[in-house]
């Protein structure tokens, strides 16, 4: 999805700003308890209309975003 409810796309972004968005998991019934890891993958639409795929400072295309944990019910 677009940050900030496609407001503030990456166009717009300064260099180093950090940007914050809110965004659900569906975790579905069935997944099996554990501890999982998350990642992105952010784009920036650049004026031609199509997208560029932006990269962290280690050159890498998925950035960890962090853990969580689905427990038993």
């Amino acid at each position: 999805n677009a940050p900030v409810l496609g407001m503030y796309p990456t166009s717009h972004w300064a260099l180093n700003e950090v940007v914050h968005d809110y965004h659900e998991l569906a975790i579905p019934p069935e997944m099996p308890p554990a501890r999982y890891l998350w990642t992105v993958v952010v784009y920036r639409q650049i004026e031609d209309g199509s997208f560029q795929q932006l990269r962290d400072a280690e050159g890498n295309v998925e950035i960890m975003g962090g853990a969580f944990e689905v427990v038993a019910r």
